[in-house]
């Protein structure tokens, strides 16, 4: 009989697998929204570069840009070229936003490091799929 304390090692292994997958979709939205920031930070110092504000119209200095800028690509219109490969031109951007996250992977964050195995290839690695990422680019025209 199992005690108080004990769990069943299919529950555990459940239990481990969900926390797998809460600790990438928060580590994938930590980083989506550290670009968002670090990509405000990179046009507030171009603007004082060329003697003008950069993005401040938006929430206190700027803050909220880069939320509105997402909001705007959410709700702009799809345009499609007539002459292209339609699942072509549509899978580009996919592919490029899923090695985009997948190059983070040799990186430690929030203990993900435990998950994947141990890799000491990590800039090959990074290399390799940021070499990928073009064809993304050709995919979409």
């Amino acid at each position: 009989m199992q005690g108080e304390g004990e769990r069943h090692p299919e529950e555990e292994r459940r239990r481990r697998k969900e926390m797998t997958i809460v600790t990438i979709i928060e580590t994938i939205i930590i980083i989506l929204i550290s670009v968002a920031y670090i990509t405000l930070a990179e046009r507030k110092i171009m603007g004082s570069m060329q003697r003008r504000r950069g993005p401040n119209i938006v929430g206190i200095y700027g803050i909220l840009q880069p939320i509105v800028d997402g909001g705007k690509l959410m709700i702009k219109e799809i345009i499609i070229p007539k002459q292209s490969n339609k699942i072509n031109y549509m899978q580009g951007p996919i592919i490029i936003l899923i090695l985009a996250l997948i190059i983070f992977i040799p990186i430690p964050i929030n203990n993900l490091r435990a998950i994947i195995q141990e890799n000491n290839n990590g800039i090959i690695y990074i290399l390799a799929i940021s070499s990928l990422s073009v064809y993304g680019v050709i995919m979409s025209g």
